[in-house]
């Protein structure tokens, strides 16, 4: 059984393709501060719903905000399907070692 479903979205970013990740239970500050492992973690906390924006090194992003049970991620067309299966390997991990704890 999968931690997240995953789906494919209309995508407003060029030269990239993007998804919706969607989850069971909603995004906290342990599971966002997890995945800063991945990348340059960027948390705006000024509005009601704070939200965030992940850059990995391959130039793919990440967004969402606190409290929701969805983000996005927009993969660069070069290599979407090795930054899509490594986001989501790392995604996975980070979410069954939420369970273990």
């Amino acid at each position: 059984m999968s931690c997240f479903d995953v789906e494919k979205i209309e995508n407003c970013y060029a030269h990239s393709q993007t998804y919706a990740y969607a989850f069971a239970v909603a995004l906290d500050d342990r599971l966002v501060d997890n995945l800063s492992t991945l990348g340059e973690l960027t948390i705006n906390r000024k509005f009601r719903r704070p939200f965030f924006l992940l850059k990995l090194a391959d130039g793919a992003e990440i967004r969402g905000a606190l409290g929701d049970d969805r983000m996005k991620a927009s993969f660069p067309d070069e290599r979407v399907d090795e930054s899509k299966r490594f986001f989501e390997d790392a995604l996975a991990a980070i979410l069954a070692a939420r369970e273990t704890e």
